[in-house]
């Protein structure tokens, strides 16, 4: 339980998967150039962050 608790607390794991953030940059899109977070278990796990 105690390990849920900071996961869902951390702001480096991600609270669905466990994985750690790393830092990317997007290459297409409106938002090419811009700098997001990502999990490392992409793409099994999808959710992203805004830096």
């Amino acid at each position: 339980m105690q390990s849920l608790r900071e996961r869902h607390n951390s702001t480096t794991v991600c609270p669905k998967c466990g994985s750690k953030l790393v830092e990317r940059t997007a290459k297409k899109g409106p938002n090419a150039g811009t700098k997001f977070l990502r999990y490392r278990n992409y793409p099994k796990c999808r959710l992203t962050k805004d830096i």
